[in-house]
């Protein structure tokens, strides 16, 4: 048997015990609360979008350039363009064939802005444009393809705004003229219905005596009509082997603890025996002395025959049992203090068991 402090025993085989709790409430957890199903959103049926605007501008006759258009991408002089020529080209592709519907139409605005302050700009006027009315298409295919080339009179819209400013005196301090494709579709598939749209827009500043073209030209979009399904939750089967093993081997760990620290009384004296028993009897009554009781005369001290009645004793007078032992000489006494006399209780164990004695001690009383 390995012998070890009782308060160190008590404290291993708590842990222990924590460790056997944790892993039986993980259990449970894992098994009764925790879903074994979740659920999640799959894609049933997918498809892509994509538009492009390709554009060149158109120059008015003039002495300079031999030119009549120019493509994409540069700069062009405000007071030589006509013109700028659209060709919007868009594009539907899903994984299967659908029942597709759509309309799109071609909107625009010319816009006047004044700066007010360091970073705020406010819209100041506005011309609302149409260039193509909704149109509408309709494909039964996995693809659906429209394009549709559109006109800007860009010179047309310069020279109002010149008017504008030369009537009201107000220079803007951004002009440009905004063109946005509105496309909406509709889908009908076996997996289900869809809709959605796609928004490319064209932008030619105009304030200023050079424009580039911007905008979102080439807008691109995925999308998927969703289902939901439900599939066992991952980990549950690897959590309750990890928290199982675990359980099991605190549970070896506590068994052979408690075995090999095992304490045994066969080989005690009764005199052992009785003192082990009183320990663990009323070990919360007693009070353990860590040095000697003071020195009484012989008259006072009554000695006791046996601990009930030292216990019956201290119940009577309500005063706590004091305890004292002598390692060396392996006497053990306990004493009830009742002006003029106290009670004492002795006994005498062998030094050589003293640490299975303090076991029993060191579990229950407490120390003064």
């Amino acid at each position: 048997m390995v012998s070890l402090n009782g308060r160190l025993r008590a404290g291993i085989i708590l842990i222990l015990l924590l460790i056997l709790a944790a892993c039986l409430a993980g259990l449970a957890w894992n098994n009764l609360v925790r879903p074994a199903e979740v659920t999640e959103k799959v894609k049933v049926y997918s498809y892509q979008q994509a538009a492009n605007i390709d554009y060149q501008v158109n120059l008015l006759p003039n002495n300079f350039f031999a030119e009549t258009t120019l493509g994409p991408g540069q700069a062009y002089i405000t007071s030589l363009t006509d013109s700028v020529q659209t060709q919007m080209q868009y594009s539907l592709v899903g994984e299967k064939p659908a029942e597709i519907t759509g309309t799109y139409q071609v909107d625009g605005a010319l816009v006047a802005y004044s700066a007010m302050g360091n970073d705020t700009e406010m819209e100041v006027w506005r011309r609302n444009l149409s260039f193509l009315e909704p149109q509408t298409f309709t494909v039964n295919d996995s693809k659906a393809h429209i394009q549709e080339a559109i006109s800007i009179p860009v010179n047309s819209y310069a020279l109002f705004a010149n008017a504008v400013q030369e009537a009201t005196k107000f220079s803007p301090s951004r002009l440009e003229l905004k063109i946005d494709y509105f496309i909406q579709v509709q889908g009908k598939t076996d997996a289900g219905d869809f809709t959605d749209e796609l928004h490319p827009t064209l932008i030619i500043p105009l304030q200023g005596r050079v424009f580039a073209v911007q905008g979102e030209l080439s807008p691109e979009k995925e999308g998927a009509i969703e289902a939901e399904t439900t599939r066992p939750a991952e980990g549950i089967q690897t959590t309750n082997i990890g928290l199982g093993i675990g359980w099991f081997l605190a549970a070896l760990l506590c068994i052979g603890f408690l075995m090999l620290t095992r304490s045994s009384d066969k080989d005690l004296s009764p005199e052992e025996r009785k003192l082990v028993h009183i320990l663990r009897q009323h070990g919360d009554r007693v009070v353990t002395l860590t040095g000697s009781l003071p020195t009484a005369k012989p008259d006072p001290v009554l000695l006791v025959d046996d601990f009930e009645d030292l216990v019956k004793a201290a119940d009577e007078i309500e005063q706590p049992i004091l305890y004292e032992k002598d390692e060396e000489q392996g006497e053990h006494s306990f004493f009830v203090v009742s002006n003029p006399y106290i009670y004492r209780y002795s006994l005498l164990c062998n030094p050589v068991v003293q640490d299975y004695l303090d076991e029993a001690s060191t579990d229950s009383a407490t120390s003064l």
